[in-house]
């Protein structure tokens, strides 16, 4: 497919087709650590898991610091080097060797950081969450120069298999050691270790990984990627900080591993809707670049279809949250409650889809300026509303400050994406399924949210859901298209 033609034809045809594959791919390498949770809240307590969340949340922002953002940078020269492998190697050489030699300086000071700021944590923790960022930091470099080759089914083989070890090693530590937290960190690292050494041992035999280092493009390298840190730094603040937060107003309880936990299960819905958008990007700019005018239509049109099926999917996971929790929690006790942060963590993951539109237009624009307002306005909202309420209203807080930094960022990027691209989306279009949605909603914690009588009570929910779901599709005219894909599906036409 040409860069030409990928916005022809049927988008949401072209976007499920292709983002299926992406599916299987996040589903395979994300969704072992969803599998592996019920053994893990088995072993471990919610003050455990609490620890280990904010440890992870550390571990998430280190790469800011480590790499600069020149795994960026690189995705961005990399199509300009491609056809010259010795331009291409002296690129990937360079980018290695300074992450390594000033991630290696870098962690060194945040270790001696970490370890006087978190005095809750002991010192091997800390370095568990420290040093291991390098190593992934580097095998990641080796992901993205598969991504940029097309290469998706090395990038699946090398972190299934690193990702498969570690976590055996992870659950063997917990399970058989009763290591809890540091059992966990050591299976993480094991998982950062082996994906840096497999991209080693690839990238060195085929000459791409060399002892050369270059300057100039380092120095080109970090005039692209250091004005984006702001905008990763804000991106962790919106998507990281909160757990940090919690851990460090209410220390050894359980509040913070029941809000992981939540997250953790929450993030399944990014995961879905991200993957399945990212061809999102391409089309759009495609159409953007060679006919705008079916453009706009055909943007007009999917977006109502993606609001339709995630208010569906969010529906579904306001009625069964505790159902979806004792699943992965093989029905642990401790963490029971942990159901009540899931649909609203779940809401800032539902405008994944509109954060990717309008940043796209933004992009085509070249105006990534206004993201970064919008990222960055998003993050300061949040990290406000985080440091002064939570301590006076417990971590409930980080929900809804999560839930306005999100609105924000989003809010922004829709005003400067219809300042620069008056596209006409019909928003009176969607009163109908926002008006069913929140009867759903209401219907749930006015009469169906009790504990007892499981059987019926779960009955009447599946009938409510199917029934909102025969109103999303009657009222949004699927009926025929849907008639046709299990047409064609059967082969039946």
């Amino acid at each position: 497919m040409t860069n030409t033609d990928i916005h022809s034809g049927s988008w949401a045809k072209s976007i499920f087709k292709v983002g299926k594959w992406y599916v299987l791919a996040s589903l395979l390498v994300k969704g072992i650590n969803a599998l592996t949770l019920p053994i893990f809240t088995h072993y471990m307590s919610p003050s455990e898991m609490g620890i280990y969340n904010g440890i992870n949340s550390l571990k998430a922002f280190i790469p800011l610091i480590i790499s600069l953002g020149l795994d960026g940078a690189f995705i961005r020269f990399f199509h300009e080097y491609k056809k010259d492998h010795q331009k291409l190697a002296v690129m990937f050489s360079s980018t290695f060797w300074f992450v390594l030699f000033f991630g290696s300086i870098s962690c060194i000071l945040l270790f001696f950081g970490f370890t006087y700021y978190h005095q809750e944590y002991n010192p091997l923790s800390i370095a568990l969450a420290v040093f291991p960022p390098i190593l992934f930091q580097l095998g990641m470099l080796g992901i993205a120069f598969f991504n940029q080759s097309l290469e998706s089914y090395k990038t699946t083989l090398f972190q299934i298999v690193s990702t498969l070890i570690g976590v055996s090693f992870s659950i063997y530590l917990v399970v058989k050691l009763n290591s809890g937290v540091q059992g966990r960190l050591i299976g993480d690292s094991f998982i950062a270790l082996i994906l840096m050494l497999m991209v080693v041992f690839y990238f060195v035999r085929m000459k791409v990984l060399q002892f050369k280092f270059d300057w100039s493009y380092i120095k080109t390298a970090l005039l692209f990627s250091l004005p984006l840190l702001p905008v990763s730094i804000a991106a962790w603040v919106n998507t990281q900080s909160s757990l940090l937060l919690i851990q460090r107003y209410f220390p050894g309880q359980a509040v913070a591993g029941l809000f992981g936990l939540a997250t953790s299960v929450a993030l399944l819905m990014f995961y879905a809707i991200d993957a399945i958008t990212q061809v999102l990007n391409p089309v759009v700019m495609s159409g953007l670049i060679n006919d705008r005018v079916r453009t706009h239509q055909k943007i007009r049109e999917l977006m109502l279809m993606f609001t339709v099926l995630i208010l569906f999917i969010h529906l579904m996971i306001v009625y069964f949250s505790k159902e979806l929790l004792m699943v992965f929690t093989a029905n642990a006790i401790a963490y029971k409650t942990a159901y009540l942060f899931i649909a609203p963590l779940c809401i800032t993951y539902m405008f994944g889809i509109y954060h990717r539109l309008f940043t796209t237009i933004i992009s085509y624009h070249k105006k990534n300026s206004y993201t970064t307002y919008a990222v960055i306005a998003g993050a300061i909202c949040m990290f406000i509303c985080n440091i002064l309420l939570m301590p006076l209203y417990g971590a409930k807080i980080a929900v809804i400050s999560q839930i306005m930094g999100t609105l924000i960022m989003v809010g922004l990027e829709f005003y400067f994406a219809r300042k620069l691209e008056n596209i006409r989306l019909g928003l009176h279009r969607y009163i109908i399924f926002i008006f069913i949605y929140v009867i759903g909603v209401v219907l749930f914690y006015a009469f169906l949210n009790v504990e007892s009588h499981f059987i019926q009570v779960l009955v009447l929910k599946i009938g409510i859901v199917a029934l909102i779901g025969i109103l999303f599709v009657y009222f949004g005219h699927y009926i025929q298209p849907l008639r046709a894909l299990i047409k064609r599906k059967l082969k039946m036409n």
